[in-house]
């Protein structure tokens, strides 16, 4: 096992001498396997089950589940991962305005029954209805008569297994293999039609089914006619399917849904003592008010000792699903907001008698315009598997459309973990020990719950010294570290660890919120941008109008602590967006966004203005640049790189990304040639002067390159970087290394084939020659073997020298940095006998090599 896994590193470590630029550094962050591990199904789901084994079928309009192509069902493991044992081929396939899963029962044997409105299955022709074995093959055996599963002419809503093995199918069909059947039809076991069960026709969908020991059968849905007879949405079946005249209902509306005219009974749920609850989207029952879920008694009269607690709510969908606990009370999930005027979205737990039950708290619960939470399943271990179309709980992103609970509401973060970060990256900011701050729009990182924030080791692994609690309920977009290493964010979030901290806060320089920095109410809109003077004052820049109530639009300087430095003067602001604030080193200050005017002086999308804000009005606006600009870089001879949304600067053609000279003008020996066909959102300059851009482009001068480009300091292509088929999304940050290696975030789940999830680093130059050395030279390292002190001799001394050690797998174990001086000492004496490696960096090159430890 040791030979292996030494064979795996020194390859490993021989792939990096050998690797070109553009190419993946698969040394960061070595476990994220990327392709969206852990972001859950792309879609809805519709309907889940959990098998005995604690595996969960689910079925739904998904394409993929953990960027796996998965159509429209998939079976996980316990933990939340796809479980490929389950193999459904090609999915399924149809109609794309109405295909997709929305019934899946599991039989005892463990083949599947899967309904939906569908016409194909794996290849083979089938018709909203199909039966599979446990592998995901189609079970032959089910035939109903011609070959083929029963072909039913609309969607399977409902589908559930009889103790007798027979099998009832609701839906909105009306015709089995071209017999009428009214929305309702059993089959035996084989799939042939039971022509012993015979229903009534209803006049409209069929949701619903729930069985009574004696063989009765509730059927709930959207009808309001049953052969023939006036029914209202619920009604009980014998076993013989004629309709049982013992047990009458009465479901109406509007009731809470004056915009709805048509309600409808979504779950029932067997209760004790042969009652049952009802759930759906209903206002009244025998036109008593009655809000969306009501337990009934066994002829079908209201249990007035059960109360609805579901406020009033005309946006509500009403209960998607019922399910009873093994405690007596109920789970409760669908499109609602509140129960009992307590803020409970989409989930609430409720006892016995229909009051909440306060001891399960989902905090904000489920968040989204036109979402839901739709079904509901418990394990053995109490734990509560949600599924439906939703991106967040409890203010946090989640796997999509899907999400583990336990038995107090909180998220089971063990399910479905994922790698890397679970949503958008768009800060990166890399700080003098090499050490990655990472902001942006997730909740997770490396399985570990980090709001929007996290901070890495220079191998990518989670810092944990770095403690944010809660850390920020929105967006970071931007980071800027003073002198003492506190750090300033900015962004979209109004708390930071549940402190009140409104889109800018500064965080210690162990993560925790630095409550000496004090804004008042801060910044009315959104921060893109925070710059630190050399005095120590703060710039921000972004949407705002207001900061702590004073007028301030879209700009403002700040003292030390926090407050409004009145000196600096901006007049009247700018009058849009600013994206980017730039020192220069005369101390002017030059600022970018999307404003055309700055001080009701005309100055489109860029001024440089002196260091009390006034203008500068030796800067040289010309025409201007025809659309926002979304990065800036100042260079080595204070040129301005500059990239955006732009098409063209002063008049000229140039295509999102452009050079000016230091008084603004166009600097013509910058040539992009056609430049890029989309946004540039990022840039950053290497120290040979290459260019590193970023965004949302496919082209650059006509050359086919996907959101990340390399180009040369004259501006054209530079095709010695080789990022292949380039990121599968956006990029929307871009930042480079101490060693010139180069990190980018953004949306992407992988880079040229190689999975990342949102965050990455690619080799900046060729790292073969003078510039990285493997063995003994440069690094004399002694004694080698050791029992634990050791020397390394590096015998090119530089300032701002890092020193790591790695284990045999390439796990980071010790990291200095900012070290001086050719003799550095490491103790061993804490580590375990084995192989070891040690990595030098310094701005010059890098060198690696091997110790042994007895």
């Amino acid at each position: 096992m040791k030979k292996q896994l030494l064979l795996s590193l020194i390859v490993f470590f021989s792939l990096q001498l050998a690797a070109q630029p553009g190419q993946i550094d698969q040394t960061f962050n070595s476990t994220d396997i990327g392709f969206g591990n852990g972001d859950g199904a792309n879609k809805c789901i519709y309907t889940s089950i959990v098998r005995p084994d604690g595996k969960a079928l689910i079925g739904g309009a998904f394409t993929s589940y953990n960027g796996t192509p998965r159509k429209c069902i998939a079976r996980l493991n316990v933990d939340g991962s796809l479980d490929y044992t389950f193999n459904p081929g090609s999915g399924f396939s149809g109609d794309p305005n109405w295909l997709g899963v929305y019934a899946v029962e599991l039989q005892p044997d463990g083949k599947i029954l899967v309904g939906g409105n569908f016409s194909e299955y794996n290849g083979y022709g089938v018709q909203n209805l199909v039966r599979l074995n446990p592998d995901g093959s189609i079970d032959s055996l089910f035939d109903s008569g011609n070959g083929l599963p029963g072909t039913l002419n609309y969607s399977v809503y409902a589908i559930c297994i009889q103790p007798d093995h027979k099998i009832l199918i609701g839906g909105a069909f009306t015709l089995f293999n071209n017999i009428s059947v009214g929305r309702i039809v059993r089959l035996n076991p084989n799939g042939s039609h039971d022509n012993t069960f015979q229903p009534p026709a209803f006049n409209d969908y069929v949701n619903t089914f729930s069985l009574r020991p004696d063989g009765r059968i509730y059927v709930g849905g959207t009808f309001t006619n049953a052969g023939g007879g006036t029914i209202h949405r619920l009604v009980r079946l014998m076993p013989d399917g004629s309709i049982d005249p013992s047990f009458n209902t009465g479901f109406g509306g509007p009731g809470i849904y004056p915009g709805f005219s048509d309600p409808f009974v979504n779950s029932i749920q067997p209760a004790d003592n042969d009652k049952i609850m009802v759930a759906g989207r209903f206002g009244s029952y025998f036109g008593k008010l009655t809000n969306a879920i009501i337990r009934l008694n066994s002829d079908g009269s209201q249990d007035t000792t059960f109360i609805s607690g579901l406020s009033p709510d005309p946006l509500s969908i009403g209960v998607s699903s019922i399910c009873k606990l093994h405690n007596g009370k109920y789970m409760i999930c669908g499109g609602f907001s509140y129960y009992q005027g307590i803020a409970r979205r989409f989930i609430a737990r409720i006892l016995e008698d229909g009051s909440l039950d306060l001891t399960f708290n989902p905090g904000a619960g489920f968040a989204g315009y036109n979402e839901s939470a739709i079904s509901l399943n418990i394990h053995e271990n109490g734990k509560i598997l949600v599924s439906g179309d939703f991106r967040t709980y409890n203010n946090r992103l989640v796997p999509h459309s899907i999400i583990r609970l336990n038995e107090n509401g909180q998220h089971d973060i063990s399910f479905n973990k994922g790698s890397g970060a679970n949503g958008r990256v768009t800060a990166i900011h890399i700080q003098n020990d090499s050490k990655i701050l990472v902001g942006g729009d997730f909740s997770m990182m490396n399985g570990e719950i980090h709001s929007s924030i996290a901070r890495l080791h220079y191998n990518g692994e989670l810092d944990p010294s770095f403690d944010t609690g809660d850390g920020a309920n929105n967006t970071i977009r931007t980071f800027a570290t003073q002198p003492d290493g506190k750090i300033i964010i900015g962004g979209v979030f109004s708390t930071y660890n549940n402190f009140t901290v409104n889109r800018l806060a500064r965080l210690n320089t162990d993560g925790s919120l630095d409550h000496t920095f004090n804004t008042g109410s801060g910044p009315s809109g959104f921060v893109n941008y925070v710059s630190i003077q050399p005095d120590g004052k703060i710039l921000i820049g972004g949407g705002f109008t207001l900061f702590n109530g004073k007028l301030v639009n879209r700009i403002a300087r700040l003292d030390i602590g926090g407050s409004i430095d009145t000196t600096f003067r901006m007049g009247y602001g700018a009058a849009s967006e600013v994206t980017h604030i730039s020192m220069i080193r005369d101390e002017k200050i030059l600022i970018a966004g999307a404003f055309n005017y700055y001080d009701s002086v005309y100055a489109p999308r860029l001024i440089r203005v002196n260091s009390d804000g006034a203008i500068d009005h030796s800067f040289n606006k010309l025409y201007g640049i025809n659309g926002m600009i979304r990065s800036v870089n100042i260079l080595n001879n204070d040129q301005i790189l500059i990239g955006g949304q732009f098409t063209t600067v002063n008049n000229l053609s140039r295509k999102f990304v452009a050079r000016l000279h230091p008084d603004g003008s166009l600097d013509g020996a910058f040539n992009p040639g056609y430049g890029a066909n989309g946004i540039v959102l990022s840039s950053a300059v290497q120290d040979d002067g290459k260019i590193l851009i970023g965004g949302h482009f496919t082209y650059y001068d006509s050359i086919a390159v996907k959101y990340i480009a390399r180009l040369n300091a004259d501006g054209s292509f530079d095709s010695t970087f080789q990022v292949g088929t380039g990121a599968n999304n956006w990029v929307h940050v871009i930042a480079i290394q101490q060693d010139q290696k180069i990190l980018a975030g953004g949306d992407f789940t992988s880079i040229n084939g190689i999975g990342r999830n949102r965050i990455a680093r690619i080799i900046g130059e060729e790292t073969v020659g003078s510039r990285l050395h493997l063995g003994s030279q440069p690094l004399n390292i002694y004694p080698n073997p050791t029992t634990g002190l050791i020397t390394v001799e590096i015998s090119h001394e530089e300032e701002n020298t890092t020193l790591r050690l790695y284990d045999l797998t390439g796990r980071l174990l010790i990291e200095y940095n900012n070290l001086r001086g050719r003799y550095q000492h490491l103790n061993l004496h804490d580590q375990p006998s084995g192989i070891y490696f040690i990595e030098v960096v310094q701005k010059t090159y890098t060198s690696r090599s091997k110790i042994i430890k007895r």
